[in-house]
């Protein structure tokens, strides 16, 4: 057989490392990740008779054995050794090289990390943001409230920016008024709503242009303006389908003011847009399963939730040819799983669509299946997320015995050839799960609760620099829960190493330093 080319990349990070590793995570995962996984009803998830025969044929198993296919995909370019580190958009541009399927859905997988990286940061940011707006700091500053007014809008809460716009506008803040209102009519699904914007934006003096390019673009709704701003050339290089240039503008895009409504806060909801249709784009021409999988998630993070349904569709959960370069460095371990997973995001689809009944049964028809631990995490974080009562009766119990069977399969992995490094790459499949299981929590008002359950799962010997078993969505996640506990110190430092990698990070590393500032007079937090 002949021997794939520099198969010595695939040991970049050598097995005496990656041995290492394992002690290291499976010491943290076993002293620290969970409570107990037994269920209300006495019975638990444990590690089926079959699951270390399917770890061990998995991606894992195979990466584990130096397997030659994967070995070649390592040695064929950086564009995989670039992702395994999460250095993404060097991954892209290595991708972007080729034209093989491999390199197609390396590069669409590189970009829906970007778009899931941005949404979470978006999410943060705008709670950042409206804690600084409500402290003393900017008390009587004429653009305050419109900003605040935006922040509202852009999370959705119209009642709030309906009730801020509905007074009568500061003095200079007329346009970012006019705007505010027709977003609350545009969000709110009034037919007058794209009047309204309309008009807005035609009356928009040149200062405010790339605040109403960036909202109406937000909005669903393009305006034809432009102005000299980073946004503006953002905003037609998405309109031509060029979104390498789109991105690479949002990059260099200036911050603005803290203290009024600007582009800003627009910024990381235009990267998540950005990302998501370059990844569509990039699967394109590739066909199977794989591409429906891909395609059903980007479609999701653009809240395209019908066209999200008819992609996903396509997942069969068949062994294909092209099943490695779609889950290497992931957390899904083969077809079967993906289907499962697939089938959880196609129910929510519909659900968001408006098709809540049919939603509902795809659900509990997956559930009913007696869906892996992995699949029971993700629908949790799903369940929760929606707001919906079903088909789990208690997401965090299931979020619990899926995090015990995690760690089994984990301990169960070491007793196989080659298991220490099996081991310790599903160290990424124990964070996401642990990170779905803090998604959880959070959302009951367990606030310290998700943080221990974010913070077992870091590899704290890489300190906050990312790699695929603890990737920047995930360490983004980290930061937030150190902040929603007061903890800014680690925090501004994860934004601080993100920002090294990611250069538009650093608007939301400059927001929670001044957060920061507002509650102690002044002063930076340490690093």
């Amino acid at each position: 057989m002949k021997k794939p080319r520099n198969t010595r990349r695939i040991s970049v990070i050598s097995k005496r490392s990656w041995v290492a590793s394992a002690i290291l995570l499976l010491a943290v995962c076993l002293c620290c990740c969970s409570p107990s996984g037994k269920s209300e009803g006495g019975s638990s998830i444990g590690t089926k008779a079959t699951e270390v025969d399917r770890l061990k044929n998995s991606w894992v198993g195979l990466y584990a054995q130096r397997n030659e296919k994967i070995a070649r995909l390592l040695s064929d370019g950086e564009g995989w050794v670039n992702f395994r580190e999460m250095a993404l958009p060097a991954a892209i541009t290595a991708f972007s090289s080729g034209t093989s399927i491999p390199e197609r859905i390396g590069k669409a997988r590189a970009c829906l990390q970007l778009a899931e990286t941005f949404a979470v940061l978006d999410g943060f940011y705008l709670k950042t943001e409206a804690e600084y707006l409500g402290s003393p700091a900017v008390k009587g500053i004429p653009g305050a409230a419109g900003r605040l007014g935006f922040i509202r809008l852009r999370q959705g809460d119209t009642d709030a920016a309906g009730k801020i716009f509905s007074a009568a506008p500061p003095r200079g803040q007329e346009a970012v008024w006019s705007l505010g209102r027709a977003g609350v009519e545009v969000i709110s699904g009034k037919s007058s709503g794209g009047a309204a914007l309309e008009k807005a934006v035609k009356e928009a003096p040149a200062d405010k242009t790339s605040l109403a390019l960036t909202a109406s673009y937000s909005w669903g709704r393009p305006a034809g303006i432009k102005d000299k701003s980073q946004y503006s050339s953002a905003v037609s290089s998405l309109a031509g389908g060029d979104f390498g240039a789109a991105a690479g503008a949002l990059e260099r895009a200036g911050y603005g003011s803290a203290e009024e409504a600007g582009p800003d806060l627009f910024l990381y909801d235009l990267l998540r847009i950005t990302y998501a249709k370059y990844a569509l784009a990039s699967l394109k021409t590739v066909g199977g399963q794989e591409a429906a999988w891909l395609s059903g998630r980007a479609l999701w993070l653009l809240k395209d939730y019908e066209a999200s349904v008819s992609a996903l569709a396509g997942v069969t959960g068949e062994q294909s040819g092209t099943l490695h370069p779609a889950l290497l460095f992931g957390v899904i371990i083969d077809g079967q799983e993906m289907l499962e997973v697939s089938t959880a995001l196609r129910g929510a689809s519909l659900i968001r669509a408006g098709k809540t009944a049919e939603g509902t049964a795809v659900l509990k028809e997956l559930l009913d299946g007696d869906p892996g631990a992995f699949t029971l995490a993700y629908l949790a974080e799903l369940q929760v997320g929606m707001g919906i009562k079903g088909p789990l009766g208690n997401p965090e119990q299931a979020v619990n015995d899926s995090i015990t069977a995690i760690r089994m399969d984990r301990i169960k992995m070491l007793e196989v050839e080659n298991g220490e490094i099996a081991s310790a790459i599903l160290g990424a499949r124990q964070a996401e799960i642990c990170r779905k299981a803090s998604s959880v929590v959070r959302a009951g008002g367990k606030s310290r609760e998700a943080l221990d359950l974010l913070d077992s799962a870091h590899q704290k010997r890489k300190g906050y620099k990312p790699d695929f078993i603890n990737p920047p969505a995930f360490l983004l996640d980290l930061a937030s829960a150190y902040a929603q506990t007061g903890q800014y110190a680690p925090s501004t430092e994860i934004l601080f190493e993100l920002s090294n990698q990611y250069p538009a990070v650093r608007l939301g590393y400059e927001s929670l330093k001044r957060l920061y500032a507002s509650r102690t007079g002044g002063e930076a937090p340490p690093r």
